[in-house]
C-alpha cells in the first residue's frame, strides 16, 4: 500500500488538514474529548486529496472521521477517537437521552450514532428556510463530550440563561468547565505554535502526550 506523505511542506491541501485538525480538533486527537466537528470549504480543497491526507492523519492518533453534512459548498466532518465516542454512546444515561431523538443504540455503537447523527443533519438541512430551533440536532452536544446536564439545560432553555460559555453553554458545574475549556485551548494552541514551527503531527502527538492530563 502506497504511504501517504502528509509532510510535505509544498502541500498545500496537507497544510490545510493539518492546521483544521491542530485548532479544531487536537482536544479529540489527544483523547481529552470524544470528537469535534469541523466545517471545510470544498471550494479551498482538492476534495480526494483532502481525503486522503485526513484518513492519514487522524489514523495515527487512533481517531476516525465520517462526513455529516454535505453540500456543494461544504462538508461537515466528526473527527472523532474511537474509544472515547463508543463510551459515550455505551453509557446508559446518554443511550436514554438520545434514545429520544431516534438513536438505537444496540450494536456497532459508532456506525450506528453517526449515522443518525448523519440523518438528523439532512434533515435539518432539507427544512431550509423552514427549520425551527429544535428541529437542529442539538444532541450533538453529547457525542462531543459535552455533559448531558449541560445539554438537556441548552435543549430546554433554547441556549438562554446559561452561566458562562466557552466549548459549550455551560449551566452546571462551571470551575470543572473551566478547566476543561482551559486544558483544550492549551493543547490547541501548543499544536499551533509546533506546526508553525515546522514540527510534523507526529512530533506534536509526541510533545504533547507528555503533558495532557488525561491519559494519552
Amino acid at each position: 500500500m502506497k504511504e501517504i506523505n502528509t509532510d510535505d511542506r509544498s502541500d498545500e491541501g496537507a497544510a490545510y488538514v493539518r492546521y483544521l485538525l491542530a485548532a479544531y480538533c487536537m482536544p479529540t486527537l489527544m483523547r481529552l474529548k470524544p470528537s469535534s466537528l469541523v466545517s471545510v470549504n470544498k471550494k479551498r480543497v482538492d476534495y480526494y486529496r483532502f481525503m486522503e491526507v485526513m484518513k492519514a492523519e487522524v489514523e495515527q492518533f487512533g481517531c476516525g472521521y465520517n462526513c455529516v453534512y454535505e453540500n456543494q459548498d461544504m462538508l461537515q466532518l466528526l473527527i472523532y477517537h474511537k474509544e472515547r465516542l463508543e463510551q459515550v454512546f455505551a453509557e446508559e444515561n446518554n443511550k436514554q437521552f438520545l434514545k429520544t431523538y431516534g438513536y438505537e443504540l444496540k450494536s456497532n455503537l459508532i456506525e450506528t450514532g453517526i449515522d443518525t447523527l448523519s440523518e438528523r443533519y439532512r434533515q435539518y438541512h432539507e427544512r431550509s428556510g423552514r427549520a425551527e430551533y429544535m428541529d437542529f440536532p442539538h444532541e450533538i452536544g453529547i457525542i462531543l463530550g459535552y455533559p448531558i446536564g449541560d445539554v438537556e439545560a441548552f435543549i430546554r432553555l433554547q441556549g438562554k440563561n446559561y452561566i458562562i460559555c466557552g466549548y459549550w453553554k455551560v449551566y452546571y458545574n462551571t470551575s470543572k468547565a473551566l478547566t476543561i475549556f482551559e486544558e483544550y485551548k492549551s493543547v490547541s494552541k501548543n499544536a499551533l505554535q509546533m506546526l508553525s514551527a515546522g514540527q510534523s503531527m507526529r512530533e506534536t502527538e509526541t510533545f504533547l502526550s507528555r503533558s495532557c492530563h488525561y491519559p494519552c
